[in-house]
């Protein structure tokens, strides 16, 4: 069976693709709030969305502008979405912090970021009108306004300017068109060997593309049904997540290394018993994975009968709309062990001999349908270089325009390094987070997983990078564990780390709680981190 209001090759927008559902009867996303469920169909959402196009219209939004869209998961979120791509417009997503401390700071930050991504209009959750620019925003519970002629989004029209993970006082925009969303979209419901019997369950934001693409629009336009919870909801209780996916019995989810560890610790100190047998699919990605955090994670859910070969790994980009490859559906996760002094002194992925001196490396799977993907550098059939992709789902640029074109010759340069290895990608690093020391090859995720061994260290807390200047001296950040002894922490990360990675960090420092900045994501922020040491700005305990 395939997904029975999948858009073919003559549905090429995605106002369209919504219309193909609703005429189908298919789609449906389920909200669930602390409160009672809301459903919404496909075709509720489709009318709804129509309205919303109407009143952007009222207030002068034409196609081709930008419209924000800024607020929680919420029925209303997904109304204006459509909305806007009904109305010819490109949706722009904000981020929206769990809490916001300092109203006028973010206001402060919201109104640059508004400016910069050419914002016509922003349309906010009406308990966020504080921090929105003065004159510029629309509560989403505005009244309707008149219908009247809609303009007709083009395939190669922009629908999606998606701010990349990090993204502070000069955000770099991913430039993404009805066509290029679409080919992902095709892709992937192949690549994961989706149905119409798939049920999905999220936590992850709107505003974050994992849970625009993978589970609202996708949902949505192609007729699946998808449970949708708060992202506050899940970070006050992770097991919120596996409860929702027991009671409607869910068998596709997916969510970052970061909220499966989140996860893990919940059950840990409160373990409970529910039946998942009916995953078939728990994905992980847009972090590195290491496989002493999906033992745990395993372990933590051995209760709950979510078997091993249920959880894939996958590799994307959002300059690939999302993603690129896949682990096939109900085969697990594989690490490799590569050899730790031929990847640093060689850079090549060979076989480690020693687990003493191994590096496991997840698979992230195969390439989707119609991707390509190439290891530009590498020397030999194990040798490490930077990934390139090929792939009708790239974006068109970046925005403002000025940034550097990541392209040569119609490939995308990614920035990741890694190894093919029997048809599967192997991610091992950042290029622009690459140390060299004395000669030698680092990668700051070494030092980072050596660290996190350490009892009394903040779980996913641990941060490295090279110091400024010639040296190179490699530099390991903590938070600590709230039970640690500061002094025998730092002692025990340094002996830790030496061990796993063979040499000496420079400098090890244990550093307040909530002082390793992360992206939305979760990614580690080690660019930001490395900017804020060199100006003296790095609080030691």
């Amino acid at each position: 069976m395939t997904v029975t209001a999948f858009p073919g090759p003559d549905i090429a927008t995605l106002p369209a693709a919504l219309e193909n559902a609703a005429r189908l009867g298919r789609g449906e996303l389920v909200f669930h709030p602390d409160g009672d469920d809301h459903h919404v169909a496909s075709a509720d959402l489709l009318e709804r969305a129509r309205t919303r196009a109407h009143t952007l219209a009222s207030h002068g939004v034409q196609r081709g502008d930008r419209v924000g869209l800024f607020g929680g998961n919420s029925p209303q979120w997904a109304e204006w979405a459509y909305g806007a791509w009904m109305a010819g417009a490109c949706l722009v997503p904000i981020g929206l912090p769990l809490r916001i401390v300092d109203a006028a700071g973010f206001a402060q930050r919201l109104a640059g970021f508004a400016k910069t991504a050419r914002c016509r209009v922003i349309v906010h959750d009406p308990a966020l009108a504080h921090v929105v620019p003065h004159g510029s925003g629309i509560p989403w519970d505005a009244a309707p306004a008149p219908a009247g002629a809609l303009p007709v989004p083009g395939p190669e029209d922009l629908a999606v300017v998606q701010f990349t993970s990090g993204s502070t006082s000069a955000p770099k925009g991913v430039m993404l068109t009805h066509r290029a969303i679409l080919a992902e979209a095709r892709a992937r419901t192949g690549g994961l060997s989706m149905t119409d019997d798939d049920v999905m369950v999220s936590w992850l934001p709107f505003f974050h593309d994992l849970g625009l693409f993978m589970f609202l629009l996708y949902a949505s336009a192609f007729g699946l049904e998808a449970h949708l919870m708060p992202t506050e909801r899940f970070a006050r209780d992770p097991v919120e997540w596996l409860r929702l996916a027991d009671r409607v019995r869910a068998t596709f989810t997916f969510g970052p290394p970061s909220g499966w560890a989140a996860l893990a610790r919940a059950l840990q100190r409160r373990p409970v018993s529910l039946d998942l047998s009916c995953m078939t699919f728990a994905g992980t990605g847009a972090e590195p994975l290491y496989a002493h955090d999906m033992d745990r994670v395993q372990s933590a859910t051995a209760d709950c009968a979510l078997a091993p070969a249920s959880f894939g790994a996958g590799y994307g980009l959002a300059e690939a709309v999302l993603g690129v490859t896949t682990t096939v559906r109900g085969t697990g996760v594989r690490f490799e062990a590569v050899d730790l002094d031929a990847l640093a002194q060689r850079g090549e992925a060979r076989t480690a001999a020693d687990a003493r001196n191994a590096k496991l490396v997840a698979t992230c799977g195969v390439p989707w349908d119609g991707v390509r993907l190439r290891i530009d550098g590498a020397r030999g059939e194990c040798g490490v270089g930077e990934v390139l992709v090929h792939s009708p789902s790239l974006m068109n640029g970046y925005d403002p325009q000025h940034a550097a074109d990541p392209f040569v010759g119609g490939w995308l340069r990614t920035g990741d390094l890694g190894f093919l290895s029997g048809g599967e990608l192997f991610i091992t690093g950042r290029l622009k987070d690459m140390m060299i020391v004395l000669g030698h090859n680092y990668y700051p995720e070494d030092f980072e997983w050596g660290a996190a061994q350490v009892p009394g260290v903040r779980p996913g807390r641990c941060v490295a990078f090279a110091r400024p200047g010639a040296d190179a001296k490699v530099v390991v950040l903590v938070e600590p564990s709230p039970e640690a002894d500061t002094r025998e922490l730092r002692r025990a990360v340094l002996a830790a780390v030496t061990r796993v990675v063979g040499i000496r960090p420079a400098e090890v420092i244990v550093v307040p709680r909530g002082t390793i900045e992360k992206t939305t994501s979760g990614k580690l922020r080690r660019g930001a981190m490395k900017e804020a040491y060199a100006r003296g700005e790095i609080p030691a305990l």
